[in-house]
């Protein structure tokens, strides 16, 4: 059975396949979000009532996403979509979330001050999934 793996835009595609071929990683995206990835299989997004599109399978945030976006912060569109594909990639049963702009909103260190704790508050609160650049995955697999 293969692990599935979230991938947001930006991280590098070549090592990330290469990374899912060697440990039969299932690398998933919400491709009308921002855009189709050919790397990654679509899984069905999330939509907030005013705030996104209603498109195939997109199903209705519940309550968790409003804790989601707390922890995140709503900052305008980018903040939007963070939120959209951290709560789709947790629905869609990923057990990480593969990221290349941990500054956004998760730093790049676990535990960074910085961060106000963003990353381990999304953690505790989606259960199951870690949020990780593509070189902590790396880790995770190469350990």
């Amino acid at each position: 059975m293969s692990i599935k793996v979230y991938t947001d835009q930006g991280v590098d595609r070549k090592k990330l396949v290469k990374l899912a071929n060697n440990f039969n990683l299932e690398v998933v995206h919400v491709d009308h979000y921002e855009q189709s990835l050919k790397h990654a299989e679509p899984i069905s997004g999330v939509f907030v009532l005013g705030q996104s599109m209603l498109d195939g399978g997109d199903y209705l945030g519940g309550e968790d996403v409003r804790e989601v976006e707390a922890i995140i912060g709503q900052n305008g569109q980018k903040h939007s979509l963070d939120i959209a594909h951290i709560y789709s990639a947790y629905h869609g049963g990923c057990r990480y979330f593969v990221t290349a702009n941990p500054k956004d909103f998760i730093r790049n260190v676990r535990h960074d001050p910085a961060s106000n704790g963003r990353r381990e508050s999304l953690e505790a609160l989606l259960r199951g999934m870690k949020i990780v650049t593509l070189e902590e995955l790396k880790a995770e697999f190469k350990a």
